[in-house]
């Protein structure tokens, strides 16, 4: 009777180590404050607005960004800085809607001045839809990883592209 008490022991024991972590959140932006009041803090750009045309779980406001005139271009950004080099293993998401065309990247910008695109991509949807891209970088101190959305540019046709429920989360 005492192999088996043991045994058992020993798998539950095991079995309770496989639980994986919850996943870390490195960054999350909803376009508005806990209270519900639009937010643009730590972002910067041209031809946005803050609108309240947002998913199903999206709070209040989600951002609007409208093309500029070509060679301009409609976009925000914002930086995300760490103290301490780091290599992440990432999972950028956010939820979009386009009338025409909306793009988004994720950026390396390293202390040395130099801007690489970790990831990227272009959605053409006409409805809310979560959107995602994978993410890997070795962050050395004093480097930022940046995010950029964007209607875009035209010379002629005008569109809208929304975002919300911006979030980076560790694998």
């Amino acid at each position: 009777m005492l192999p088996v008490c043991v045994a058992v022991l020993l798998f539950a024991a095991c079995k309770k180590d496989n639980v994986p972590p919850a996943p870390v959140i490195l960054y999350g932006f909803g376009f508005e404050d806990t209270s519900g009041v639009q937010d643009f803090e730590g972002w910067s750009g041209v031809n946005y607005t803050l609108v309240n045309d947002v998913p199903t779980d999206g709070g209040n406001w989600s951002l609007q960004l409208t093309p500029g005139v070509s060679p301009a271009e409609g976009y925000v950004e914002t930086d995300l800085s760490f103290n301490t080099a780091a290599t992440f293993n990432m999972t950028f998401t956010a939820d979009v809607k386009t009338t025409g065309t909306a793009y988004i990247a994720v950026l390396h910008k390293s202390s040395s001045g130099s801007v690489d695109t970790l990831s990227s991509g272009t959605y053409t949807n006409s409805t809310w839809q979560t959107v995602s891209q994978n993410v890997s970088v070795n962050l050395q101190t004093g480097d930022k990883l940046g995010i950029y959305l964007s209607a875009g540019s035209t010379t002629l046709d005008t569109w809208q592209s929304n975002f919300d429920n911006i979030q980076l989360q560790e694998n």
